[in-house]
């Protein structure tokens, strides 16, 4: 992403998180409309601080409402009544107002991901935020102020921020929507709806940030990204302004007209650029079935936020790979794979560490002492308490690659205990203080301790990454694999 880009996505958000008409379908189509090719890990961290630079916007703006609010809460707590003053009683009803919207997001959180994806049906959403405010305008009789609030309503409008989670319906303009209905005055409605934000925003960007810690290339596009957040931020809190001012003296109508006009041009838009080839069609149709074999749980995450930056790719995730394919057990397959002559790809490597109990005075070991122990030779530690081996199945990828490495004569030792998948070992030596195993080094954690190899810096074996296909690669799918390398080598 360049500094311009930032810039200008960084206006949109600010200007559309609070007008009616959808920040996060914005955010969707105009790089679609501008052809911009942004890698997905760039475009998942802008969103995530562009979206902590309009909640910085809306904060500020509403800094002294907040602290009344607060204030009177917790004082209302601490007086043992709670609904004394109207702040405290606001308090509540924007916890009551955030609990429908919060519940429903982690329930379809899935398919929420997958229309990010589809910027056409984004634009078809948009028609659903003209509708909910033509209807406002229509039959809100806008003769309550935010003074008459009351539980009953805070859920209502609670209920209307539901249907926002997906990308074309806008937060503000839903719930503002569902305030006039309500009969609530233009300001009053959307007084609640900007306060109504904050708990979402704080929610969504907690996700997000804690998303952003596992993205390890995250830091060296952050300086770019800091300039949207800028931006957001400070378009944000002028667009608050001039909207609250706005809607005293005037009505929705434009922003409708906005919402009708503006899908119709993208549709048309799509129709005229895009010719979607049959496959990608029947790839939208059709969910892609991804088997991820247990041995590779650590790369869901990577998997799953590449497939949400290709457009049409959408990834269903399974928790086991083909058994049909015993001779490679850390692989992941793509619909089912099952035929030999499949289209094989080797994505990476994976560096295997070896592990014992985090009660073992041992941190090294030299080359030599570890091939011993791993054909049966040594069976104690050097402080004479036992030792016991844990291995995988004999025709594991591990085993192959430890076996070459150390070019061990009589195989394995024959008492060592079978774990067929790495968090069985994981648990196993962290369990068992004479324990000695060996993981990917994704998986490691401090509930066990590595031991480095003796001399310092010798490189330990590894395993090949493979994916497998039963079909020809669709552009989309070679897209997916570039950017699961990339987190690859970035890991």
């Amino acid at each position: 992403m360049t500094v311009l880009q930032a810039i200008i996505l960084g206006i949109i958000q600010g200007l559309t998180e609070f007008l009616p008409i959808s920040s996060s379908a914005h955010l969707v189509i105009v790089p679609y409309l501008l052809d911009w090719q942004i890698p997905l890990e760039e475009a998942f961290v802008f969103d995530v601080l562009v979206q902590l630079g309009t909640l910085a916007a809306v904060i500020i703006f509403f800094a002294r409402d907040l602290w009344e609010i607060i204030r009177d809460w917790f004082r209302g707590i601490f007086h043992r009544s709670p609904f004394e003053t109207f702040n405290a009683r606001l308090g509540w009803y924007l916890i009551l107002a955030t609990i429908p919207a919060g519940l429903l997001g982690i329930m379809i959180k899935d398919q929420v991901e997958a229309v990010f994806n589809r910027p056409s049906l984004t634009a078809v959403l948009l028609y659903g935020t003209a509708i909910l405010l033509l209807i406002a305008e229509k039959i809100g009789k806008r003769n309550r102020g935010m003074q008459s609030l009351r539980w009953v309503d805070s859920l209502w409008i609670g209920v209307f921020q539901t249907i926002s989670i997906f990308p074309g319906i806008s937060r503000s303009g839903s719930t503002i929507s569902g305030g006039m209905i309500r009969n609530f005055d233009r300001p009053g409605a959307t007084r609640f709806s900007f306060l109504m934000s904050i708990p979402v925003m704080l929610a969504a960007g907690l996700v997000g940030t804690l998303d952003l810690l596992e993205i390890p290339s995250a830091t060296t596009f952050l300086p770019v990204m800091a300039v949207g957040f800028l931006t957001a931020g400070v378009v944000g809190y002028f667009c608050i302004r001039w909207l609250l001012r706005y809607i005293s003296r005037r009505s929705f109508i434009p922003f409708v007209i906005y919402c009708a006009v503006f899908p119709t041009l993208v549709i048309a838009f799509s129709f005229l650029v895009d010719s979607p080839s049959r496959e990608n069609r029947e790839m939208a149709s059709s969910p892609v079935q991804v088997s991820i074999d247990p041995a590779l749980t650590w790369m869901s995450p990577l998997l799953e936020l590449c497939a949400r930056g290709q457009s049409g790719f959408d990834m269903v995730a399974q928790s086991d790979a083909n058994p049909n394919l015993t001779d490679m057990d850390f692989e992941f397959n793509v619909n089912e794979v099952s035929n030999p002559q499949a289209q094989a790809i080797i994505l990476g490597t994976e560096k295997i560490l070896f592990i014992v109990n985090n009660s073992n005075p041992n941190n090294s070991i030299n080359t030599e002492g570890l091939a011993a122990i791993l054909e049966g030779k040594i069976s104690i530690w050097q402080d004479g308490t036992p030792l016991q081996l844990y291995v995988y199945p004999p025709q594991s990828a591990m085993m192959a690659s430890v076996s070459k490495h150390f070019q061990l004569q009589n195989g394995f030792s024959l008492t060592s205990l079978i774990n067929f998948y790495p968090q069985d070992m994981l648990q196993k030596v962290r369990e068992d203080p004479s324990g000695f195993g060996f993981i990917p080094a994704n998986l490691i954690n401090d509930s066990v301790k590595p031991v480095s190899l003796d001399p310092p810096g010798l490189t330990g074996p590894g395993f090949q990454i493979i994916v497998e296909f039963d079909h020809e690669l669709s552009k989309t799918e070679n897209a997916w694999l570039a950017c699961i390398e990339k987190g690859l080598e970035t890991n």
